[in-house]
């Protein structure tokens, strides 16, 4: 019977079903409503505080995986509470497919969805990211 047991809990654990890879701190990332560009963010420090103005590098890339020519905004809103941010960003393109956005800054705890919108010359897509603010 315990060799019965052990040869059960051995086939479940290389069963090959595994549960995704944790997030890494301060790193969203996503494909597109449209499925054209692969999106990544950034945060600058990854765990930004409560009221305190931090930076985003937007990445995008093509379905090849190359860094995609595109224009990038970049937006942050609370969803479900109908509004956004209290400061307005600049953003400065800092290679092919890489924007650095700063003077970002969560007046409240929750959930924050990151809206980016990216065209390049041949296409365009769009992704929200969610982030959730701790109440620190």
């Amino acid at each position: 019977m315990r060799r019965l047991l052990a040869y059960a809990l051995l086939l479940a654990a290389c069963s090959g079903e595994r549960e995704p890879p944790a997030p890494i701190a301060g790193r969203l990332a996503g494909t597109g409503s449209e499925g054209r560009y692969r999106f990544e963010l950034v945060l600058d420090p990854p765990a930004p505080r409560l009221g305190e103005r931090f930076a985003v590098e937007t990445r995008i890339y093509d379905a090849s995986g190359a860094p995609a020519d595109a224009e990038v905004r970049l937006d942050a809103t609370m969803p479900e509470h109908g509004h956004g941010m209290q400061t307005v960003p600049s953003h400065e393109r800092v290679g092919i497919g890489t924007w650095r956005s700063e003077g970002l800054r969560f007046h409240m705890p929750g959930s924050w969805a990151f809206q980016i919108h990216a065209k390049g010359t041949a296409a365009e897509d769009t992704i929200d990211l969610r982030f959730e603010q701790p109440p620190r």
